[in-house]
């Protein structure tokens, strides 16, 4: 008896994985956008609430669950943005007829569906919505702190390559009212580097840091813009141009022939 009662839970285990992780087709997700319409779906993230921590520091549970959302948020938008393209194409050719206003105000309905993808993501995998969306944000700000993280750098190359040329000109200086203003200056340049120094980490780049063990910082920011782009691919490539610019400004910064 007890083998049998094994074998039952173990094949019921079996059927929940299968079930689980079965992939959500067009069809399904266009009939959970029918069977919770948006202002249910809005009311019932209201009633989630979310005390985040003061450090604004994310934890790695909070990344993984930002991450399998993100993707299930991918197809959410897929879906209601197909569906907005179509009716857009039956308003433009019913148009001003009866018809075509009904087409537009199911139009606004997709419009809905696909801003609100994120949260019925979260909803449908189990989350706190409102845990998530302070999650997202985040992780979106560490993003955004990456992408203009190579300009900041060429900066401080191209301040520490100047500091560089005035030390040159003071240690060869041979009048000594010209040796003591470039020391002055010098002085200047300590001081600025020491009032910008952190204290300690804050919390951007402790989440970039942290994020950056399951990706690239830089493809957050890519996925959330890729719900909008034209064409598939668009938004992952401005990100790498991005990366590639950043990396140029660094090495024209730091290149000691310039």
């Amino acid at each position: 008896m007890k083998l049998s009662i094994r074998i039952v839970v173990l094949l019921i285990a079996a059927l929940s994985v299968v079930a689980c992780g079965k992939e959500k087709s067009e069809k399904d997700i266009s009939a959970e956008f029918q069977k919770k319409g948006t202002r249910e779906l809005i009311e019932q993230a209201s009633k989630d609430s979310y005390d985040s921590p003061e450090d604004g520091r994310l934890t790695e549970s909070q990344i993984e669950m930002y991450l399998k959302v993100r993707e299930a948020e991918k197809k959410y938008a897929q879906v209601a943005r197909k569906e907005l393209e179509e009716r857009a194409a039956k308003i433009k050719e019913k148009g001003e007829s009866v018809s075509g206003m009904i087409e537009a105000f199911k139009g606004l309905g997709s419009v809905a569906d696909f801003a609100t993808a994120d949260i019925r993501a979260a909803q449908e995998l189990g989350y706190n919505t409102a845990e998530y969306m302070w999650v997202k944000g985040q992780v979106l700000e560490a993003s955004a702190a990456a992408a203009t993280e190579g300009f900041r750098e060429a900066g401080n190359a191209s301040l520490n390559k100047m500091r560089k040329q005035i030390q040159d000109q003071h240690d060869n200086a041979t009048d000594p009212v010209v040796k003591e203003q470039l020391g002055k200056l010098l002085e200047q340049y300590e001081q600025q580097a020491e009032s910008v120094e952190p204290e300690e980490e804050d919390s951007v780049t402790y989440n970039r840091k942290l994020l950056s063990k399951y990706e690239n910082v830089l493809n957050a920011l890519a996925q959330e813009w890729s719900k909008y782009e034209e064409n598939e691919g668009d938004a992952e490539e401005a990100m790498q141009n991005i990366e590639e610019q950043n990396k140029k400004a660094v090495a024209a910064a730091e290149d000691p022939g310039q």
